[in-house]
């Protein structure tokens, strides 16, 4: 009986063995961030009427022979700046081409480190802060939903003086729903909310002037004069708490307008997913890097300046009749132009007055007293 339930547990155990192995991990493609480089020559005059980069999406159990058969590839979010297309939707093989190479942002835009949310490509939603109730034609709005349960004062910047407890979710710049509030900025290219703004990014916009000694939020005595102890000892013996230290060493803001201009596309992005018999993978974003190497074709500037120059010929001599037209006036004269050009200028009329009449220009024998004109010559032999 002993050897029949060992038996039996041998094969029991040997069978849960076999289920568990497999490749799991692999059955359902997993689809990862990358980045791209391309060149690109932005300039007006580079004379280049467009420009490609191939590449191929990073999957991990892409080959033929993984579980779920062969992969198929699709665009989740098409990029902004140029124009995506498969190449080979079956082996991730890709092409992209920019089709703008500049855009309109803000101070607070692509250009900066950190990219503020609702300021990023024009100054309408700027900042898209959970405290900016009515200030914005599409302000926040409160939601229970949103994770802001226990904040005792929001409007209050100041992070040490609001209750954090467990459930609470803070706005980190990139969630359209955070603080107890939700984002109602619609993005005008995809109609999707905008992020909001954290406190931090709101400062930095609007400015932001720290309390005084003894006021709310601000040091008092007691702390400065501790991190005075702590920054004249030469040991370790006085430790300040950092929310103290940043309560005394807390610097004014000044506030920073937002103003718009053209900037040079710095990348672009779209978000793809894989998908086998098994199921769809994540969204996973490839990023392409423009590596800026603008510079202008000779042939072309020598075309363009050939052009120009025809161009301004032309409309010099156009001036120079129209000119002629006012300075060649008979009728006319110019006291200005008299005095500084008076070479070209047409002198003044001279009123003429002719004291003969038309009878004096008249031939004799039209005359009176001579409607018969006699021959000289032959007048004797007619006598």
């Amino acid at each position: 009986m002993q050897k029949v339930l060992l038996l039996g547990g041998a094969v029991i155990g040997s069978l849960s063995s076999v289920s568990a192995v497999g490749n799991a991990a692999n059955i359902v493609p997993f689809a990862e961030d990358q980045e791209v480089e391309m060149k690109v020559n932005g300039h007006s005059l580079s004379g280049v009427p467009e420009e490609y980069v191939a590449g191929r999406v990073s999957v991990r159990g892409m080959s033929g022979s993984a579980a779920g058969g062969q992969l198929k590839f699709e665009v989740i979010k098409q990029p902004k700046w140029g124009q995506f297309g498969w190449n080979n939707s079956v082996s991730g093989e890709f092409i992209y081409s920019p089709r703008a190479y500049t855009l309109e942002t803000t101070n607070h835009g692509v250009e900066s480190l950190e990219p503020i949310p609702g300021c990023k490509y024009d100054c309408g939603g700027c900042p898209n802060t959970w405290d900016t109730i009515g200030t914005l034609d599409s302000s926040p709005v409160p939601d229970n939903t949103c994770g802001g349960a226990g904040t005792v004062n929001p409007i209050d910047t100041t992070p040490y003086d609001n209750v954090r407890p467990v459930g609470y979710v803070e706005c980190d710049g990139e969630k359209t729903c955070c603080g107890g509030y939700k984002s109602t900025l619609l993005d005008i290219n995809t109609n999707k909310p905008i992020a909001l703004a954290t406190q931090t990014q709101k400062k930095w916009v609007e400015g932001y002037e720290c309390p005084g000694v003894d006021e709310p939020g601000g040091p008092n005595q007691a702390d400065i004069d501790e991190v005075e102890k702590a920054d004249k000892s030469r040991t370790d013996e006085f430790e300040v708490d950092d929310e103290v230290r940043e309560r005394v060493e807390c610097k004014d803001v000044p506030p920073r307008l937002c103003v718009t201009h053209m900037a040079k596309v710095p990348r672009d992005e779209f978000k793809f997913r894989a998908t086998n018999d098994f199921g769809s993978s994540n969204w996973a974003t490839v990023t392409i890097v423009f590596e800026r190497v603008d510079s202008a074709a000779g042939f072309l500037q020598l075309v363009v300046l050939i052009g120009g120059i025809l161009m301004l010929s032309t409309c010099c001599g156009l001036l120079r009749v129209i000119a002629l037209q006012f300075i060649l006036q008979p009728y006319r004269r110019y006291e200005l132009c008299g005095k500084f050009c008076a070479g070209f200028c047409m002198p003044e009329e001279d009123p003429f007055e002719d004291t003969r009449t038309a009878d004096d220009y008249k031939p004799d024998f039209l005359k009176e007293g001579f409607e018969e004109t006699e021959n000289p010559i032959t007048q004797d032999d007619d006598e």
